[in-house]
């Protein structure tokens, strides 16, 4: 009955074996099978970045940045008002321009930075998703495990081994590597779900890097998604490397040859088992890794930002002269903070693009601007009518010298101011002039002057002189009446007694001289013959002959249809004779 004992032994022993064997073996065939599949192209085919979900969470979160815009910018005016330093317009306010426009293509950004990760993620990934030679491998040994079992001889010490040591380290070896390969599962599972979270949320960790502190919330995220994007990398390539060693053990001669018997079986498995350490580690490795390449690319990244920044600022330098200087210097006053918030309160934008396009910007600036107090505007008023008065009666020579030497555009301001009301502006102007030259006062930093003299009301004597300027220059939300030309808009808001102010670069404008004969009262042209003598007159009726030539009527119809007022005024008036017609 011996051979019947070891019979039923035998089928008791193959059938725990088996119990104890399958369930391993049939969770690391899961593993790897599914494993492969989420590696292969037919497991989410969908884009990172244009999928139905991604697309209505970004605009959901675009939005509300959008609203936050807003908030940033009332803080960093409130932040300036306060003297905050780290959020002064100067660093925030470009940063909250450029992100805004930025915002809008995020999805963009990102997906090029996914695409490029993916690249080198499906090199790796390509290949292993076609094997299966691991789980194959291990079916073999299964069945290699059933026959000793079947064929153990009971007698000989060996097979105890064979029989109670083999399985276990087979069904543990089983049990480990469906572990790391469901690891590795989760992981490529998560890093689509976290690739899309991050993308989702970009607009509000992009809105987070304007102001300084919460910029953290901005480096956090962008941490997470370059860690997301090379965490793939990372797992590729271990995964990559695994399956060649794998390869490579089996083809043979990584394992010498068993001196006892039972050995063999376990001498074959032991191999499998260093790959799967080397899976575990390269888990972990990955994890780490990704964690290390993040860092280095966001280092990178901030050097190049720096190094950019640095000759961009210098060239920036270059190109505006002393500007940094002066806010520096300004800033570290006492009295600094409060010329930059006077700024705020006083800037009009140029131009009538920029008037309209910037009126939003420019009302909430001004409000920000006058909730520091409306003495800041009156103290400048005052300075301006200081300098003037100091540089009235002086020598045109002086007043340009003193114009030379202002370092602010207060006292610009009132030397010009001063200038005008003295009548020396178009010697001040004439480069050929003896003792002026090369000191000559441009049309140009008149132009840049003008804008700031409006914005603290002190613009009246600059714009009687140069019309056309303050023409170009019209408040925002300035409505012109029907048929009214800009400049026509201005000469009805200067006095009479203004006319004598006319600059000689004026006179010489068709649009200033079309203006005057077209809107123009007897008394405004009295005032400027008067100023400018023959000039004035010879500059009227040479023009009033050009516009009554094109449109085919004679000097006197032009002038009795276009302006009755002044047609009586030279035909019958005190200004019988002072033009021909």
């Amino acid at each position: 009955m011996t051979w019947l004992g070891q019979l039923i032994a035998a089928r008791l022993i193959q059938a725990v074996v088996a119990v104890f064997t399958l369930i391993p073996v049939a969770l690391f065939g899961l593993a790897e099978r599914l494993l492969r599949f989420i590696l292969g192209p037919n497991f989410i085919s969908v884009p990172y970045t244009r999928n139905e979900f991604v697309i209505f969470g970004w605009g959901l979160t675009r939005d509300l940045a959008n609203i936050f815009f807003i908030i940033f910018l009332v803080i960093i005016g409130l932040a300036t008002a306060l003297r905050i330093s780290e959020y002064q317009w100067q660093k925030t306010l470009p940063l909250l321009i450029g992100i805004a426009l930025l915002i809008n293509f995020t999805p963009v950004i990102l997906g090029l930075i996914i695409d490029a990760s993916n690249i080198i993620m499906n090199f790796f990934t390509s290949g292993i998703a076609e094997g299966g030679f691991f789980v194959s491998r291990m079916e073999a040994y299964l069945d290699s495990i059933t026959n000793m079992i079947k064929g153990a001889d009971w007698t000989e010490p060996g097979s105890y081994f064979a029989i109670l040591v083999a399985p276990s380290v087979y069904a543990i070896f089983n049990l480990m590597a469906a572990i790391i390969y469901f690891l590795f599962c989760i992981l490529f599972i998560l890093r689509y779900v976290a690739l899309w979270t991050l993308i989702i949320l970009s607009p509000i960790a992009f809105l987070c890097y304007i102001l300084p502190h919460t910029r953290r919330i901005f480096s956090l995220w962008w941490n997470q998604f370059l860690q997301w994007c090379i965490i793939g990398i990372a797992a590729a390539f271990v995964i990559y490397l695994g399956d060649h060693l794998l390869y490579f053990i089996m083809g043979g001669g990584f394992a010498s040859e068993p001196q006892y018997e039972g050995w063999g079986l376990a001498n074959q498995i032991i191999p499998y088992c260093i790959v799967l350490g080397f899976l575990l580690f390269g888990f972990l490795g990955a994890l780490s890794t990704s964690a290390m390449g993040a860092t280095a690319v966001i280092s990178v990244a901030q050097k190049g930002v720096k190094t950019a920044g640095t000759k961009g600022g210098k060239l920036a330098l270059e190109k505006t002269k002393n500007l940094g200087r002066r806010v520096r210097e300004g800033i570290a006053s006492r009295e600094g903070v409060q010329r930059i918030a006077e700024r705020m309160a006083t800037y009009a934008p140029r131009g009538r693009f920029g008037q309209v396009a910037g009126a939003p910007i420019w009302a909430i600036g001004r409000a920000m601007g006058r909730a520091v107090g409306p003495s800041l505007i009156e103290k400048e008023r005052k300075a301006i009518d200081e300098t003037e008065k100091k540089a009235i009666g002086q020598r045109v020579e002086a007043q340009l010298a003193d114009f030379r030497k202002a370092t602010t555009n207060k006292e610009r301001i009132g030397i010009l101011s001063a200038m005008i009301k003295d009548k020396n502006i178009d010697d001040a102007m004439d480069p050929d002039r003896e003792g002026i030259g090369r000191n000559a006062i441009t049309i140009d930093e008149i132009a840049r002057l003008y804008p700031i003299a409006q914005a603290r009301e002190k613009h009246q004597t600059i714009r009687s002189s140069f019309p056309n300027i303050a023409a170009a220059n019209l408040p925002p939300g300035t409505i012109l009446p029907a048929g009214v030309t800009p400049l026509e808009y201005t000469l009805e808001r200067v006095k009479a007694a203004d006319y004598e102010n006319v600059s000689r670069e004026t006179l010489e404008n068709e649009d200033f001289l079309n203006a005057v004969l077209q809107r123009g009262m007897g008394e405004h042209v009295s005032r400027l013959i008067a100023a400018h003598q023959r000039a004035a007159a010879v500059a009227l009726e040479e023009r009033l002959q050009e516009l009554a030539s094109g449109d085919r009527v004679t000097p006197r119809q032009y002038l009795q249809n276009r302006n009755p007022q002044l047609y009586r005024y030279f035909t019958r008036g005190a200004g019988r004779g002072l033009i021909g017609i």
